[in-house]
């Protein structure tokens, strides 16, 4: 898709620019309330990684915009494999990121309720395999593209990539579905008294599930809008639908659900120190108490003195 006017380029840039700013002050945040002092392992490492994936993903795609809302241009080949490997690029990232939050919520499913040896240790190398394999492929559809000297629009490559996109979308909304689905079983089975205590919890899992899900879907449905109708949509409505909202509202939201979590953490390790602390002094003065009632007294002379 080449053809942005400048008022929704602009608008795009205005959103991915909040996003972007939104993303650094958490960072900062972090940075400022040694984020070592939090949770760490996986947890600390998932979020780094999928903060560094969610930014690079983020600047593409405000470059992208500029490029496909302002560039004069726009009919020339070179600039229709330029937007096309961006956009790629773009795409890419974001599916990185994503596809991380897939299976970190696999692995604590999993770690949490059943505790199998067997499936952990395969989660990592599943993220590997699964993402390398989506680079592969998305780098024979860019030199295939590149191989053919064609608008995108008479090109089988590009039909090829809105199919590959559309898999990997279709991909990522299931899987969502069924672990947000399986989490809210498993908090549902809880006894009243339980349920009381985390409806909080259940009521944000079913959030976050149908959120996550309905945006992966939504774009699923707008790319497939132009091969199966074989007509085109507003570009301002295309836009919004295949690439705002699908992109940004589970990116804001799982920026808001780390900080939140990390806040919860932080404040979770603030008690627990002073605990420590309280505890330690506790101990410090049961010590000194009694070592004062072990201490040998000075023994007074009760003997009596006679004159004589």
């Amino acid at each position: 898709m080449s053809e942005v006017s400048p008022e929704t380029a602009a608008i795009g840039v205005g959103l991915y620019g909040g996003l972007l700013i939104f993303m650094v002050v958490s960072f900062t945040r972090t940075v400022c309330r040694r984020e070592a002092d939090g949770i760490g392992g996986l947890a600390s490492t998932v979020r780094n990684v999928f903060r560094g994936a969610l930014t690079f993903f983020v600047t593409v795609r405000i470059i992208w915009l500029g490029l496909v809302g302002f560039y004069p241009a726009k009919s020339s080949l070179e600039f229709g494999v330029v937007e096309f490997i961006l956009n790629r690029f773009a795409l890419l990232a974001y599916f990185t990121a994503f596809t991380l939050v897939v299976f970190y919520w696999a692995e604590r499913f999993h770690k949490r309720y059943y505790d199998t040896h067997t499936f952990l240790p395969g989660v990592g190398k599943g993220f590997v395999i699964v993402n390398a394999s989506i680079y592969i492929l998305q780098f024979v559809i860019i030199g295939l593209f590149m191989a053919s000297n064609e608008e995108k629009e008479a090109n089988p490559i590009y039909d090829i990539n809105i199919l590959a996109d559309v898999c990997l979308s279709a991909a990522v909304s299931v899987a969502f579905f069924i672990y947000g689905w399986m989490q809210f079983c498993q908090l549902s089975r809880m006894g009243e008294t339980e349920i009381e205590t985390r409806r909080t919890e259940l009521t944000k899992v079913l959030i976050i599930t149908v959120a996550f899900t309905a945006c992966f879907l939504l774009r699923v449905a707008m790319f497939l809008y132009r091969p199966v109708t074989g007509k085109l949509l507003d570009d301002a409505l295309f836009c919004a639908l295949a690439y705002f909202v699908p992109e940004l509202c589970p990116s804001v939201l799982q920026v808001y659900l780390s900080e939140t979590v990390n806040d919860k953490d932080e404040r979770d390790t603030r008690f627990i120190d002073k605990l420590y602390a309280e505890n330690e002094s506790d101990i410090a003065d049961d010590r000194e108490a009694r070592a004062a009632t072990l201490s040998p007294r000075p023994v007074e002379d009760t003997r009596l003195i006679v004159s004589t």
